[in-house]
Formats: structure tokens, sequence, C-alpha cells
């Protein structure tokens, strides 16, 4: 499948100005970042306090208080881990993290390479990149769960490669092998022959000698 550079490029703005492209870079900004860290480090705290109140058997009011309070931010801290693995992962029901085009870039050279180091590279069509080239065509915004998919078809595809010329290796080696038996076998019936060619020589000699 072969796209027009104009839609190439119409779809590439597209998606730069997509609103879950907003979201995904919101979602891997530093002040992003920095509010993982304290969730990370709450939760922590609070794993350990809670083994701290779990363990006194007269905990304090105060201290009960505190970890009744605590819950909330802790509980807090873990769905928003929760839902940022899950979106980045591409296991959300529709919402997850959009490909920039930087990295639709790099993933058709990826594919491209991937494709030209095959030994025995498809003439005619390549899965990953038309399904690519489909969703372009389409204009269906990419994320990470359609990068996931052109990678499986990938891989499918290196499998196949390498199982064709393991094949066609193998066959090679079995012809090489039938060959050489050949080529042995013609040689020892020459040496039969001529063995007795040798020995009827011999004794026609003898024959005449007496």
């Amino acid at each position: 499948m072969i796209l027009d550079t104009t839609d190439v490029e119409l779809y590439l703005k597209k998606q730069a100005t997509c609103p879950r492209m907003k979201l995904t870079n919101f979602m891997e900004s530093y002040s992003a970042a920095c509010l993982y860290s304290i969730a990370i480090v709450f939760l922590l705290l609070y794993a350990i306090m809670q083994f701290l109140y779990r363990s006194e058997a007269h905990p304090s009011a105060q201290l009960t208080e505190f970890m009744m309070l605590a819950v909330y931010p802790a509980s807090f801290s873990a769905i928003l881990l929760t839902f940022t693995l899950l979106f980045f992962s591409g296991w959300l029901p529709r919402y997850n993290a959009m490909m920039s085009v930087d990295d639709i870039q790099r993933i058709y050279a990826s594919l491209n390479r991937e494709y030209g180091e095959m030994h025995y590279p498809p003439a005619d069509e390549r899965p990953a990149i038309d399904y690519l080239n489909t969703l372009i065509e389409t204009a269906i915004p990419m994320d990470v769960t359609h990068l996931r998919r052109a990678r499986q078809l990938m891989h499918r595809d290196t499998k196949a490669d390498d199982l064709r010329a393991r094949s066609i290796s193998a066959a090679s080696e079995l012809l090489k092998v039938s060959q050489s038996i050949v080529i042995s076998t013609q040689a020892q019936e020459n040496d039969d022959k001529h063995i007795s060619e040798v020995s009827g020589n011999i004794a026609l000699v003898n024959k005449n000698e007496t």
C-alpha cells in the first residue's frame, strides 16, 4: 500500500494535535513524573505505618485517626499508579497512550529495517507496515495498542521467515548429503568394475601362459 505524502502530513498534524496526545504529553511530563514519585513514596510510607499499626497491641488514638485519614490519599496514589501503568501499557478500554510523530517515524524505520534484514522478505506485502498504513489511510489515531499489534505482526513474519530459512537450509544440507551418497556409490561401482576388469585380465594372462 502506497500512501500519498500529503495524506501522511495531514495525518501526522492531526496526530500531534489530538486531545489524547495532549493527555499523553502531560502523563509523560516532568510534573507528572514528580507526582508518580510522590505517590510511590507515600504508598511505601503508608505500608510501613500499616505494619507498625498492626504490630501494636493497643495503638494510640492519634495513630488510629491518622491511619483512617491516610487511607484516602493512599487509595488515590494506588489508583493513579494503576491508571498510569494501564495507560502506557495499552490495557485501558479506550483511552491509552498515544504515539507521537517521532514514535511513528521510529516504528516505521524499525519495521522497514527488520523487513530488510529478513532472509526471504515478502515481495508484495509487509503486513506490519500495511497495518499502520491502513490506520493512516482511515485517519485512525495511533496509540500503543496499534504499536503492539504491529509488533505482533512483525514477530509473526520474522518467525515465518526464520522457519522458511531453516527449512531451505535443511533441504540444502539434505541435497548435499544425497549427492555425496550418489557420488560415493558411483565411485564404489567404478572401483568394483575396475577390479573385475583387472581380475579378468590377470586370469586371461595366466591362461595364456599355461
